[in-house]
């Protein structure tokens, strides 16, 4: 379908209203969002969305048909002040209130929140988790620590470069791009075109904690769920998927054709298990999820369809591992078996990192393995190792992503967003069979 000109401001604002799964959660360092208020009345104004994740993080979203003029970014700061140092009860009776009553059953801001994130299980644990919730929520509020999303279908670059700014000095501002296709029937897709530094330490879980790692995460996880964990975490390593650690767990993802699709998201009390295939992932992978989970008897489906949510309170160690090997056979169904042939002699190349990739212009004697997987050890000059397996990077781009199969191996030696280091990759093995051509897109 041909990109077309949004018709108007509002059919944005209701597609973000109505599928709040459009703003990448993920990579604004946060959990699911839920849409608590739109068009909230502030002292400043009126804010046209508000939206909130289940750690009680707060996102703020300005939506503009065009962004040329640079109010945007001053409307946003207003609202962020506006709300700042509000108590929850204020916050319900200006935000929330207003539109929630619209709603078919017009509930508390309690209410629809544990009705979203699936709180709404046996007494005991989901009230905990709603008081953590609402704790969080709290805090966000006194500290004013907000997300602020500038969405647009086009946000110029002078617009970009004032947001990025911000970021420099410590906000967190983020830039979404949401372009728009066809007319019989719309398609909104969005992208996100600024973000803070990722040397910010992302939110997550604790308010301006950083990245949780393993430890962390075992550590606050029920003592049944920790071995389970552990080694659901390792399986999935060795089956070819990427782990990335967030501020509230483990997102776990697997390329396929080219894309990358996040099959679950761990968190210490929790388990997201992705349910709905897109972006041309194959869809019986995960109707077959969906089947085994609700065969398990386990968990609540999210809002949107998207995850089966499973906690872990109240479960033993062997129903763990009945949802766990649900996510690990999902994972093995998504990613293709690739066979090695070791070399007679290693291949052994230094570098200097500029980026997440590995590019073939800096390594320039693999150059010609472009198109291949190669599998070995990557080294920094500090002499933190692992092994490593490169990826040929999708569209025949030259170059190829680093996958580390070790449980905490990519936090320790190739962290995302760190730019610049000295490594030396030592290559034991090639993708057998799959020559260079072989690897481009046709056309």
């Amino acid at each position: 379908m041909p990109e077309s000109a949004l018709p108007a401001e509002s059919d944005l604002h209701d597609a973000l209203t109505d599928f709040p799964a459009l703003i990448p959660a993920e990579d604004l360092d946060l959990a699911e969002l839920v849409v608590v208020g739109r068009e909230s009345g502030l002292v400043s104004g009126f804010a046209d969305l508000v939206l909130i994740d289940r750690h009680g993080h707060v996102c703020l979203v300005e939506v503009k048909k065009n962004s040329e003029a640079r109010r945007v970014v001053a409307q946003l700061l207003e609202y962020a002040a506006a709300l700042w140092g509000m108590d929850i009860g204020e916050f319900e009776r200006q935000v929330a209130q207003p539109y929630l009553a619209a709603t078919e059953t017009a509930p508390t801001l309690a209410e629809h929140l544990a009705g979203a994130f699936g709180l709404t299980g046996p007494g005991e644990h989901a009230g905990d988790e709603l008081s953590v919730l609402t704790a969080g929520l709290e805090r966000t509020l006194a500290e004013g620590d907000l997300h602020l999303v500038v969405a647009a279908p086009n946000i110029p670059l002078s617009v970009q470069r004032v947001l990025e700014y911000l970021n420099a000095r410590g906000q967190r501002m983020y830039g979404l791009e949401v372009s728009y296709f066809g007319t019989d029937a719309p398609c909104f897709v969005p992208r996100l075109v600024v973000r803070p530094s990722l040397a910010r330490a992302p939110v997550g879980g604790e308010r301006g904690a950083p990245a949780m790692d393993l430890d962390a995460l075992l550590a606050g996880a029920p003592e049944s769920a920790a071995t389970p964990l552990r080694e659901f975490l390792e399986r999935a390593g060795q089956l070819g998927a990427g782990v990335e650690w967030k501020g509230y767990g483990a997102s776990v993802r697997v390329r396929h054709g080219g894309q990358t699709r996040v099959v679950c998201q761990l968190e210490a009390a929790r388990i997201y298990v992705t349910i709905k295939a897109s972006g041309g992932f194959p869809e019986s992978p995960f109707a077959r999820a969906a089947e085994q989970l609700q065969a398990l008897g386990v968990g609540t489906v999210s809002k949107d369809s998207w995850y089966r949510i499973v906690g872990w309170a109240g479960l033993d160690p062997k129903h763990i591992w009945d949802v766990l090997a649900v996510a690990l056979e999902l994972i093995e169904a998504l990613t293709p078996t690739v066979h090695y042939e070791e070399l007679p002699e290693p291949l052994i190349v230094s570098f200097t990192r500029d980026d997440y990739c590995v590019w073939a212009k800096g390594v320039a004697p693999l150059a010609g393995e472009q198109g291949r997987a190669m599998r070995g050890r990557l080294r920094r000059d500090d002499g933190t190792e692992a092994d490593v397996v490169l990826e040929p990077m999708a569209g025949g781009q030259p170059g190829w992503r680093p996958h580390f199969p070790g449980v905490g191996d990519q936090q320790r030696l190739w962290p995302t967003g760190e730019h610049g280091g000295h490594f030396e990759v030592t290559v034991t093995a090639l993708e057998a069979g799959k020559s260079d051509t072989e690897s481009q897109p046709e056309g």
